[in-house]
């Protein structure tokens, strides 16, 4: 009887210690809401002109992935420690459908971010375009 009772317990354990890892990792990783990922690679980068150089960036995504661009869209730089939001500009957002009897295409929605590489050092800077999460309210961005 007492080798059931053990094993009830130890499971109750162990779903528990589960419950916790999920908290544990939905706490590190603050973007698991954003479904969509599109990636920026800066390769030709300078220590001496991190921070001072704009970068621009196009983007094109399926309309249907993103409800409002202006609400939706972060910029993420991917860091030993994870990832870490960075300040960003939105503008030429505009969405774009061709359909017509010769041509059919599905709506996108295109647009330009500006921000600063902040990351340390020279070498190749990975970041990432986030969208695609309806939930999201629209970031408040510090002044660049």
């Amino acid at each position: 009887m007492k080798q059931k009772s053990f094993r009830k317990n130890r499971f109750v354990f162990i779903s528990i210690l589960a419950g916790l890892a999920c908290l544990v990792a939905a706490e590190q990783n603050p973007w698991q809401g954003w479904k969509h990922r599109l990636p920026i690679v800066l390769t030709e980068r300078n220590a001496a002109t991190a921070g001072r150089i704009p970068v621009d960036v196009t983007f094109s995504m399926f309309a249907a992935d993103v409800g409002d661009p202006l609400k939706e869209i972060r910029l993420v730089l991917k860091t030993a420690a994870g990832e870490k939001e960075v300040p960003f500009q939105l503008s030429r957002v505009s969405t774009w459908n061709r359909d017509t009897d010769d041509v059919k295409s599905l709506p996108t929605i295109t647009g330009m971010i500006t921000f600063f590489d902040v990351a340390p050092g020279s070498g190749m800077a990975e970041y990432t375009l986030l969208y695609g999460n309806p939930a999201a309210q629209a970031p408040s961005m510090p002044p660049t």
